[in-house]
């Protein structure tokens, strides 16, 4: 199965993982960390099928590829490489050719700091504690796994300059001619980058982001559709309708009176 890209909307999100979990193979700019508190949690990574037993660790880098199968339970981080000042970059642009840390081999402060973020979610919820908690986690982690530089280290790194500037712009009009200018990349390599690393064409993926948006301001304000079809970067309402209903299976004004369920 083709992996799609999952805009994330907030810089910090935890998550109990149940046995029932599953979620299919999706991608994003963010890093995203599973820790099974029993096993075996099954996590496929950048093409390949691991097992997470008790006290075992798997780390999906920036724009890898990654999915869930369920049958364990653990917690689940997703945050964004830049929450590391020591392992930002690798964390961005490497790559691990065992990106699980068996519990045999795992520090003790990283169930400990485990621990620590699941009660920290369930109760204060401080940004700051959890911040601090995944940095000893990365401390302890990142290390062990000894990941190496990645080969296509231009290519994902053009990636993640793909992901953010269209993040920060994808409410203005945008072509791919546009996006070749800024990036000063040629609009047939990025047409290429986009098939086979997001497996999706430029226009796709720049309305997948403005419907994200548009899901999010259609059931957190009371602005008119219309108005929320053009902040969001749709040049018509017709447009914005058909992208909406490709992408969510119902129109943006079922949505919206649904609740967003």
């Amino acid at each position: 199965m083709q992996p799609f890209y999952q805009p994330r909307e907030v810089d910090l999100q935890i998550g109990v993982l149940t046995r029932e979990f599953t979620f299919p193979p999706h991608l994003h700019a963010h890093v995203e960390l599973a820790h099974a508190f029993s096993g075996p949690l099954v996590m496929w990574i950048d093409g390949t099928e691991w097992e997470l037993q008790q006290g075992d660790t798997g780390i999906a880098f920036s724009h890898c590829a990654h999915a869930y199968q369920g049958g364990g339970e653990g917690l689940m981080l997703i945050f964004p490489p830049e929450i590391s000042l020591d392992y930002g970059r690798v964390l961005r642009t490497g790559r691990c050719m065992h990106p699980v840390l068996r519990a045999r081999d795992a520090h003790k402060d990283i169930p400990a700091m485990m621990r620590a973020v699941l009660v920290e979610n369930q109760n204060a919820r401080s940004k700051t504690a959890l911040r601090a908690y995944i940095q000893v986690i990365l401390a302890r982690l990142i290390p062990a796994l000894n990941p190496e530089k990645d080969s296509g280290e231009g290519e994902r790194g053009l990636l993640y300059d793909v992901m953010r500037y269209l993040g920060e712009h994808f409410d203005q009009p945008l072509t791919l001619d546009a996006l070749s200018r800024a990036l000063g990349v040629s609009k047939y390599h990025l047409s290429h980058l986009f098939s086979e690393r997001l497996g999706m064409n430029f226009r796709s993926y720049l309305n997948a982001l403005r419907v994200e948006r548009a899901r999010l301001l259609l059931t957190s304000t009371a602005s008119p559709i219309t108005q929320i079809c053009y902040e969001c970067g749709f040049e018509n309402q017709r447009t914005f309708n058909r992208a909406f209903l490709a992408a969510c299976g119902i129109t943006p004004t079922r949505y919206r009176e649904s609740g967003g369920r």
